[in-house]
């Protein structure tokens, strides 16, 4: 990948994509006047490397209760990676959990499945295309009921 010897023991290497495999060898190169000498190659060490970077966490989600459920709103994410949004939801006293089977794309839902009366916490997460996806942490959360 270089062709020139380096000066010093370290190497960043541009053409890294997230999950494609790159193999690397390495070899001495020593300069005496003239003569260049060279030790064997070592062995190939492959690697790939995986996007561990999660999107930034959504921002300024808004819930509004009406007949038949609850629309939220929040505030779009720049990722360049970003696969959209999953809504989680729970009550007091419970751990929030997806209602989204897959990310939406817009910075809007309606839950419709949101029983009239009953108190629920809403939040949001950006979640990428990584597989496994990167998720954000989870965005203000709000309380809100269906009428």
């Amino acid at each position: 990948v270089n062709p020139l010897p380096l000066e010093s023991p370290a190497f960043d290497d541009a053409g890294v994509e997230f999950g494609v495999a790159r193999c690397y060898a390495l070899r001495t190169v020593e300069k005496r006047g003239a003569v260049t000498l060279e030790s064997p190659l070592s062995p190939v060490t492959c690697v790939t490397a995986a996007d561990t970077y999660p999107p930034p966490a959504p921002t300024g989600l808004v819930a509004v209760g009406s007949e038949g459920g609850v629309s939220l709103i929040w505030e779009p994410v720049t990722a360049p990676d970003l696969a959209g949004y999953l809504v989680l939801r729970g009550v007091e006293g419970e751990a929030l959990k997806p209602i989204t089977e897959a990310p939406v794309v817009e910075a809007t839902y309606r839950d419709t499945t949101a029983q009239p009366g009953v108190i629920y916490i809403y939040a949001v997460v950006a979640v990428d295309t990584s597989t496994p996806a990167n998720a954000s942490p989870e965005s203000n959360r709000v309380r809100e009921s269906a009428r």
